[in-house]
């Protein structure tokens, strides 16, 4: 139990050729997979630090454009180091949003509560 995060883009999850990172999409319930999904456990040493950059003006759906990605990072970074790994995982995740808003496809945050 916790808090997930789903990042969503257009053509998501499609299964065709054009999509070399469909494996990694695309992993059983919900269409999650390795990329654009975060989980963050009740039981996670210091929750309410790592859930931190989730509860700043975010709808439940909320486009990941440039501007909202460079709000999330300055928070990420301001964030200790307790949790090092799971810095690291967010600034991926940030990553792979300005990849895909280059791309035009247009990502979108869905998080559940």
């Amino acid at each position: 139990m916790g808090v997930d995060i789903y990042m969503r883009w257009e053509r998501f999850g499609e299964e065709k050729m054009s999509n070399p990172n469909y494996k990694n999409q695309i992993t059983g319930y919900q269409d999650n997979g390795k990329a654009g999904y975060l989980r963050i456990s009740y039981g996670c040493n210091n929750y309410n630090e790592a859930i931190s950059p989730f509860f700043w003006n975010w709808d439940l759906k909320k486009n990941f454009t440039n501007e909202v990605i460079k709000k999330f990072e300055e928070i990420i970074n301001n964030l200790s180091n307790k949790e090092k790994d799971f810095k690291k995982e967010l600034l991926d995740f940030a990553e792979l949003g300005k990849k895909l808003n280059k791309d035009g496809k247009k990502p979108k945050i869905f998080i559940s509560y």
